[in-house]
């Protein structure tokens, strides 16, 4: 499996989305989709992982991601 088989059956991945916002697995694939967004918007920095999941936890909590 190359590298772009492994990204494209992640994307497929991330598409994925449980259906009920109160189901904890919701809260942690918009937090995944949303750290992954803001690490493609910074420039895909390496080692930033964690401060992204941070930063897209904290919007989920302030509302600011749906």
């Amino acid at each position: 499996m190359g590298i772009q088989d492994w990204n494209s059956e992640n994307r497929e991945k991330r598409r994925e989305r449980p259906v009920s916002s109160k189901d904890p697995a919701w809260k942690i694939a918009r937090i995944r989709e949303r750290a992954y967004q803001i690490w493609e918007r910074k420039g895909r920095p390496q080692n930033s992982h964690l401060q992204d999941w941070v930063e897209a936890e904290q919007e989920l909590v302030r509302g600011q991601v749906r």
